[in-house]
């Protein structure tokens, strides 16, 4: 081995070394502590020492009939209340610690904002750290919102800057979710006439109803997986697969239209004649005799992929 290969192992070495001095100094003079108590993605010249977090416990709130959020920080959370009332909380990044969220019921109307509390910053994704500092024990930032089990609202209205959306077991009738730079999961809700929009992060739909409406999507995957279609719907995505999952009878009952500009478009070996088109451009057609309901793909850079969920090993 000649000497300077020597040299940059042992300088490599000792930085490592010296790396998890300074972590482990870092960790047990308060580095665990503000890992468990800071939101970590919160980078900006204008967070001092003073800045803290906003949080308030499960709380009770008047009942609602239609929801409308505007945030900007952390998570929207939607989950079941396990009882006749509607709660929520939350835990944000704020000035001083002062209130970060302010919401009211009006008319039957939950309207939950940020005030001017929030802090300000640049959103860089390092949640890694925060459970590597934290042993795996920091909190999640954002907002949660517990909705009883049989509630129907009848539009909803979110609205997300930096954060992901998650959603479990809700039922609206009407309304518009909007991502800025997050992540959309739905996961057995029954929805109706609901338009997803997201700019940069993943949509996902799995084990629930959906009657009438759109995803649009700049950068980023659609999964649709489980769930029960109906009427017509649309999936558009720029840059990113689609994955639609259903089982053999929901599959052989909707009518599917498929298209992709760059990409390749893969179905069940009983569908494979349906495909046309050469090389990377592809589009596929399929026409039930009864069919329950329409659902549109198209795909302008990214594969997309039609199975049947009895096949797939899950």
């Amino acid at each position: 081995m000649k000497n300077w290969t020597k040299t940059a192992l042992l300088t490599g070495c000792a930085c490592c070394i010296a790396g998890a001095a300074l972590m482990f100094c870092g960790w047990t003079g308060g580095g665990k502590a503000y890992a468990e108590t800071y939101d970590l993605n919160a980078m900006s010249g204008s967070v001092t020492k003073a800045d803290g977090i906003s949080v308030q416990g499960k709380t009770k709130i008047e009942d609602f009939d239609e929801l409308q959020t505007d945030l900007a920080i952390g998570d929207l959370r939607v989950l079941p209340s396990g009882d006749d009332s509607c709660y929520l909380s939350w835990r944000v990044p704020s000035k001083k610690g002062k209130t970060a969220v302010e919401y009211s019921v009006r008319d039957g109307v939950l309207k939950i904002e940020e005030t001017k509390a929030v802090s300000n910053y640049i959103h860089v994704d390092i949640d890694f750290m925060g459970e590597v500092l934290s042993g795996g024990k920091e909190d999640e930032t954002g907002v949660v919102l517990y909705l009883p089990e049989k509630k129907v609202l009848k539009k909803m209205d979110v609205t997300m800057e930096f954060g992901d959306v998650q959603m479990n077991g809700v039922q609206a009738e009407s309304g518009r979710i909007q991502s800025d730079d997050g992540d959309i999961t739905l996961s057995g809700c029954r929805i109706q006439n609901i338009k997803l929009e997201a700019d940069y992060g993943d949509v996902e739909l799995k084990s629930g109803t959906w009657e009438n409406g759109s995803i649009t999507l700049d950068d980023g995957d659609v999964k649709i997986q489980n769930t029960k279609l109906s009427g017509e719907v649309s999936v558009e995505n720029s840059y990113g697969d689609i994955d639609l999952e259903l089982s053999k009878k929901d599959l052989e009952q909707l009518e599917i239209t498929a298209k992709t500009d760059f990409g390749e478009i893969e179905v069940p070996d009983a569908m494979e004649d349906l495909i046309r088109g050469e090389d990377e451009e592809q589009n596929f057609s399929y026409v039930p005799e009864q069919a329950a309901g329409r659902i549109t793909l198209a795909a302008d850079d990214g594969d997309i992929s039609i199975e049947n969920l009895s096949l797939i090993h899950i």
